[in-house]
């Protein structure tokens, strides 16, 4: 995902995501005064700026959104540091070398839609806990499954596309085959220090008119599709929603294209006395 312009113009599905998770389950979230927050898989940093530093009170000390793509986090700086409390830095979720000043540093740790991308999981969720301080806690949601991926699986045993997508399983999500994917994400949570308070799992549709998900897809494909086959390639994708009935009909705008998500939740705190 290194089109950080397109992506902050397209975000609505995952924007759509992210507001349901917040409508619906950030009340269990204990935020505190006087706080520290880390984000992880900030991207341009539009959705960080506009949306999620208003969850937190004035007394908010730092906010720092964090992503492993160097092209969204100079996006984000260039365009969205412009709150003194709010930073954005270089950083990926499954490195074995945090930075010291990270290590029990935040109260709050979110991550919005991103957990998908990362292969790691277990990874991930301990640098998560070695950088939240012990009575702190974290939101996450990301896309546990998604039929997307189901056809890009397709698509890559195709002659036509197969060059493009030879290494598509790195940018599936990892719970993409799990039968109950949100019971696996809690065993790793425990497993690695935290408490979890909520896990849940919501099936949720996204529909989009489809010059809309041309952009949409466009923006956040992380495979290397050359710009003149991008168009071909989106209505081939099209193509297999219609197969699996998940696109078809008209709107005022044309046609338009359904996307099913597995949306996975989690609310989950490290205890005061464990530590590192």
């Amino acid at each position: 995902m290194f089109k950080p312009f397109k992506f902050a113009q397209n975000v609505g599905p995952s924007l759509g995501m992210i507001e349901y998770a917040l409508k619906n389950y950030w009340k269990f979230v204990n935020i505190k005064e006087h706080c520290n927050v880390l984000e992880v898989g900030c991207g341009p940093g539009n959705t960080t700026h506009d949306y999620l530093l208003g969850l937190f009170p004035k007394t908010l000390q730092t906010y720092i959104g964090t992503d492993q793509s160097e092209p969204m986090v100079e996006y984000a700086q260039k365009h969205y540091q412009n709150d003194p409390r709010l930073k954005f830095e270089l950083m990926d979720i499954t490195t074995d070398t945090l930075p010291n000043k990270f290590l029990q540093a935040f109260d709050h740790v979110l991550s919005f839609q991103c957990l998908q991308f990362v292969s790691d999981l277990r990874k991930s969720l301990s640098n998560i806990y070695r950088m939240t301080k012990p009575g702190g806690n974290n939101f996450i949601t990301f896309t546990a499954r998604y039929t997307l991926f189901d056809i890009y699986e397709e698509l890559a045993q195709s002659d036509i596309w197969k060059p493009y997508l030879k290494d598509y399983r790195k940018c599936v999500t990892p719970t993409q085959f799990y039968v109950e994917p949100h019971h696996h994400f809690e065993t790793i949570l425990k497993e690695v220090g935290f408490s979890p308070i909520v896990c849940v799992l919501r099936d949720k549709n996204y529909v989009l008119p489809k010059k809309s998900f041309l952009a949409f897809l466009d923006s956040t494909c992380m495979y290397p599709i050359p710009k003149d086959l991008m168009h071909n390639f989106v209505e081939e994708v099209i193509e297999g929603m219609k197969r699996r009935k998940c696109g078809n009909g008209n709107n005022e705008d044309g046609q338009y294209v359904t996307t099913p998500h597995r949306l996975l939740i989690t609310y989950a705190i490290k205890p005061q006395l464990n530590s590192l």
